[in-house]
């Protein structure tokens, strides 16, 4: 009986959040193993999101259900989030897991882009496996305006000098919304983008809150686990804090190190190589 109270106690809890992106707070929900509903509101669109334990077992928004609506919502921007009790009566539609789930729902919103968009898209994904070719344009507003290309080699010959950090596992570059530019990995290959993502959300989101609180716009995300010590760092020679703009480096270095030892020279490697590696985006 006892139990019962404090769930439906817990249960009973309410509240509204708004200025985190809804991925970092689906994270949290996960991490906390929490039971609920949210309610998430982005204009006159509305979808429900349904946790168990940390599990989210299933979607609802505008007729569909699942893990179609789930994707429909995650692609969802500058959302308000309401935190309603849980529905024990809903069934556990969704077996694939949340951070899969998130992964595909921005490859998804990627594969929406237009060609234009694609022309104006300044990211480069850099394939240590694959073919390597010299060079990749960058922008091409018109053709009055000159490009500048971007050299792969060039970018990774930076990247590698990561590798003398002990403890490496990877590297990233990404865009503020999480679009991976740069990849350079060792044992954590296989993870290495979707940790980028995941530690790019964190990274924002500590920028806006950090911004509320007036001390000015957060530059660097240190987060310590049990098993690793991920470094997020951003880098905008930008006046918009949040944005990319035409002519100006805007970019996000994520670091993965498997070890303590290597965590001083880590971050003297990010506070030398980001700058410089930056420059390799500025278009």
């Amino acid at each position: 009986m006892a139990n019962k109270i404090r769930q439906t106690l817990a249960d009973k809890a309410q509240g509204f959040v708004q200025g985190i992106t809804l991925p970092t707070f689906a994270q949290l929900m996960e991490l906390e193993k929490k039971s609920c509903t949210l309610r998430i509101k982005q204009g006159d669109k509305i979808g429900q999101l349904y946790f168990h334990q940390g599990d989210l077992i299933d979607a609802t928004c505008n007729g569909q259900n699942g893990g179609e609506a789930a994707y429909a919502i995650f692609s969802w921007k500058d959302v308000v989030i309401e935190m309603q009790p849980a529905d024990h009566q809903r069934h556990h539609c969704i077996t694939t897991k949340l951070s899969h789930l998130l992964l595909d729902a921005l490859r998804q919103e990627d594969e929406k882009k237009t060609p234009q968009d694609e022309q104006t898209n300044d990211s480069v994904a850099l394939d240590p496996c694959g073919p390597q070719p010299d060079t990749i344009p960058g922008n091409q507003p018109d053709t009055n305006t000159p490009t500048k290309e971007i050299n792969i080699m060039t970018v990774q010959e930076k990247l590698k000098e990561f590798n003398q950090v002990e403890g490496f596992a990877g590297v990233g570059v990404f865009t503020p919304s999480g679009e991976s530019l740069a990849l350079l990995t060792s044992e954590a290959k296989g993870n290495m983008k979707e940790i980028g993502v995941l530690a790019n959300n964190l990274l924002m989101t500590a920028q806006k809150a950090t911004m509320e609180m007036g001390i000015g716009l957060g530059q660097l995300v240190h987060i310590e686990s049990e098993h690793a010590h991920i470094f997020a760092c951003c880098f905008n020679e930008g006046s918009d804090p949040l944005k990319s703009q035409p002519g100006k480096a805007h970019i996000h270095l994520v670091l993965v190190l498997s070890s303590d030892s290597g965590v001083g020279m880590a971050k003297l490697k990010i506070e030398k190589l980001t700058k410089v590696i930056a420059e390799d985006f500025r278009i």
